[in-house]
């Protein structure tokens, strides 16, 4: 069995565990309710705002949190980071469904192998993010993804843009390693010292 589908079946399973959910229940509720300060926290495998989430999640957001070192691994998320301050967050292998990221700023924060479905991304800014084997993606044609989006020197290696539309926005000093933009609208947006190859553009439009 592979050892990393167990681990997080038992990330997610343990917020329903009384032993585990005596404390780490009422400590995450209060940073989604309070917005309080939260460093080095361990969400791991927490739902919020979807199917499986407890009641004190199933309506949480982290609208204008600021988290630093925090661990949302395999996290399960359907819920808005507007306005937020995300420094050293770790969102390996996270889902998120519809999510609102806009004016937020996201640092050093590692999106390795996650799922980025539906985001709003307006007016935020990505610094020196890690979004290797991410997925951003629309589900309908070229659904809206967001404009004035700033990305500095992130990785995108084997990440995939999908039916995203991407206006104004630009890609600074960024590492682009078999990305691809795939039906994809980018209107205005501009790479800056770096650029992807020509190939990565599959059934584009670009203004």
């Amino acid at each position: 069995m592979d050892t990393l589908k167990v681990n997080k079946t038992e990330l997610i399973n343990r917020w329903h565990l009384a032993g585990f959910a005596i404390d780490a229940v009422p400590n995450a509720a209060r940073c989604l309710s309070r917005k309080e300060l939260t460093n080095n926290a361990d969400f791991r495998g927490i739902v919020v705002g979807l199917d499986g989430s407890l009641p004190e999640f199933l309506h949480a957001d982290f609208h204008g949190t600021r988290l630093v070192d925090t661990d949302l691994s395999f996290a399960q998320l359907s819920c808005p980071f507007s306005q937020s301050s995300l420094l050293r967050v770790n969102f390996e292998e996270t889902r998120f469904d519809t999510c609102d990221f806009a004016s937020s700023r996201i640092e050093k924060c590692s999106f390795l192998n996650s799922k980025i479905e539906s985001p709003v991304l307006d007016d935020a800014e990505f610094v020196d993010c890690n979004f290797v084997n991410s997925k951003l993606t629309g589900r309908g044609i070229r659904e809206y993804g967001g404009k004035r989006v700033i990305y500095t020197s992130c990785r995108f290696v084997h990440t995939e843009f999908r039916n995203l539309q991407l206006r104004a926005s630009r890609f600074v000093d960024c590492e682009f390693d078999n990305v691809v933009f795939n039906k994809c609208f980018l209107s205005g947006t501009r790479f800056q010292k770096t650029n992807p190859p020509t190939t990565a553009f599959v059934h584009c439009e670009i203004k």
